[in-house]
């Protein structure tokens, strides 16, 4: 299965730290996450949809996995994002690169 043929099912759900916006973030959390789920470049990323919500509690996890509404292990995503041509290592980093970037895009604003 190509990325492109990716049901749109599997969801990414990804909860962001306040304390990665500075010492203010938690007046910001709310604003940055709207700001991340209109960008461009998860829209365009179509081998997900994707959810931004702050990370209210530390025993929320960063990164969370879905098909449909059945949470997936993290082995499970693995096993996913393998079969259609991915690394859950590389996807990961990427992400999380991608948001170091957006932080400072969205101060830049």
């Amino acid at each position: 299965m190509s990325t492109s043929e990716v049901p749109h099912s599997f969801t990414v759900i990804c909860r962001i730290e306040p304390g990665c916006l500075g010492p203010e973030g938690h007046s910001h959390i709310d604003d940055f996450c709207d700001f991340l789920k209109n960008n461009v470049a998860f829209k365009e990323h179509n081998i997900a949809q994707w959810e931004f919500l702050p990370r209210d509690s530390i025993s929320a996890p960063e990164i969370q996995y879905k098909i449909v509404d059945k949470n997936l292990s993290h082995s499970m995503a693995e096993r996913y994002l393998s079969a259609i041509d991915n690394n859950i290592d590389k996807f990961e980093d990427d992400l999380n690169n991608k948001l170091v970037t957006l932080v400072e895009e969205y101060f830049d604003r």
